[in-house]
């Protein structure tokens, strides 16, 4: 008798030990189910991911069901806003996270990393009857998107499913009209799906349904194609950058003052581009969005920090839309002597051609008058002489080595022939002693 009695001690013991097995359940646990999660819910139509349908009390709608199968079926794994339990009795499952006993009759809603992207602090509110819901202020429903928000970023767990203005829309979206996306104020309004691909090929495919990539809803945003909306992709450039830039304008335009002088500016080509300096980065003078950070913005946003040039020297760049001109630019001479043109304006040619940013003959102090020769300084050609990596012997620059308008001024002011021993030498001994 004794014997009999451990054995089944034994027996329970060892059934208590499984998963999921030391609580009632609905149903006999589905041996294909993760842990034994079909025992208690799920499992509606043979999905082995058990979230509900069913419910607790197998019902297949009402606020425990909710939005389960829509947030799965968008790779939103269970994890992301439910604790996943290894075994029934686990903390956050059927008791409070804190190991508690658990009587609110509520499943616990502990967010993931992804509800908090974005600088954002994923938060739930339950509805006041349990079992009922509640509602959601996370990443994931466009709540980071600020202003640009959509119509419904901190939806309730019953609501219609979301559409692509539901978590970025704004008033340009015509919630009649399927075919609008809802995109925030910094693109055009009215624009259909198919149109994304062009800038989010990542996250959305050519017919504008959202790709399988994984990308949407990431905690970040990826946008690139800025040829989508503005510039050329056909201008077969070594430069990225130079096919981003107008033209054409992102209202198709080719010339005017979103135009201007943007391809002198960034252009390889010498016949449409800069032929004074290398070509200049968009983020001098915008702010380029990298992962779809802010695109609508103002005409000008200067570039700031230690790795840009149009402050170069503490300037303080200004850009006059009355005018359509920039001044207290480095790039233009505004800390050098001389120039006929440091606040060249964005619609005009030829503003780019030696002298006009500083002078071509009769330099002023401190600059010497003359040059290694004793000869004064009257043509371009005599400036090789002592910026051999900015200017060729003919007298026009070299762009090769990238040193004009550079943020320094390269020079080598030692009279010809010094690197002689013979002749640099004296100086080499001068004051030795000293």
């Amino acid at each position: 008798m004794r014997r009999n009695a451990l054995i089944v001690i034994t027996i329970l013991a060892a059934a208590l030990s499984l998963p999921g097995c030391d609580k009632a359940r609905r149903t006999p646990p589905n041996p294909s189910g993760p842990a034994g999660c079909l025992g208690c819910h799920g499992g509606v139509n043979g999905d082995p991911r058990g979230a509900p349908p069913n419910d607790l009390a197998g019902s297949e709608s009402g606020g425990a069901v909710g939005a389960h199968t829509a947030h799965l079926s968008r790779q939103v794994r269970c994890e992301e806003c439910h604790r996943v339990p290894g075994r029934i009795g686990d903390p956050g499952h059927i008791v409070k996270p804190d190991g508690t006993p658990d009587g609110d009759g509520r499943a616990e809603v502990v967010f993931g990393p992804r509800a908090s992207s974005g600088n954002v602090i994923g938060t739930f509110t339950p509805a006041p009857a349990p079992g009922k819901g509640g509602t959601c202020s996370v990443y994931c429903h466009g709540v980071s998107l600020g202003a640009a928000g959509g119509s419904n970023t901190r939806p309730s767990w019953g609501d219609p499913p979301t559409t692509c203005g539901s978590c970025h829309g704004d008033a340009t979206v015509n919630p009649s009209n399927p075919n609008t996306t809802g995109a925030p104020p910094s693109h055009a309004p009215g624009l259909a799906p198919t149109a994304c691909v062009a800038c989010h090929p990542d996250t959305v495919a050519a017919d504008g349904q959202l790709t399988t990539s994984g990308a949407h809803i990431n905690g970040k945003v990826e946008a690139s194609g800025c040829t989508g909306c503005h510039g050329n992709a056909t201008r077969g450039e070594t430069s990225t950058q130079a096919s981003w830039a107008p033209p054409v304008d992102s209202t198709n335009a080719i010339a005017g003052a979103k135009v201007g002088a943007h391809l002198r500016h960034v252009s390889t080509v010498a016949t449409l581009g800069s032929r004074i300096s290398r070509p200049f980065a968009c983020s001098e003078c915008h702010r380029v969005p990298s992962n779809g950070g802010p695109h609508g913005q103002p005409v000008i946003q200067w570039a700031t920090g230690t790795n840009n040039l149009v402050n170069t020297g503490g300037l303080n760049p200004v850009y006059s839309a009355a005018t359509g001109s920039c001044a207290s630019t480095y790039c233009h001479g505004a800390s050098l002597t001389g120039g006929s043109n440091r606040t060249p304006g964005w619609n005009t040619t030829g503003a780019g051609a030696c002298g006009s940013c500083h002078f071509l003959s009769s330099p002023a102090a401190p600059h010497p008058a003359t040059d290694k020769v004793g000869v004064a300084i009257t043509a371009p050609t005599q400036c090789a002489q002592c910026h051999p990596g900015t200017v060729n012997a003919s007298g026009t620059i070299n762009t090769v080595n990238g040193l004009h308008v550079n943020g320094l001024v390269e020079f080598d002011f030692h009279p010809a022939g010094y690197t002689n021993p013979v002749v640099h030498g004296p100086d080499a001994l001068r004051n030795l002693a000293d």
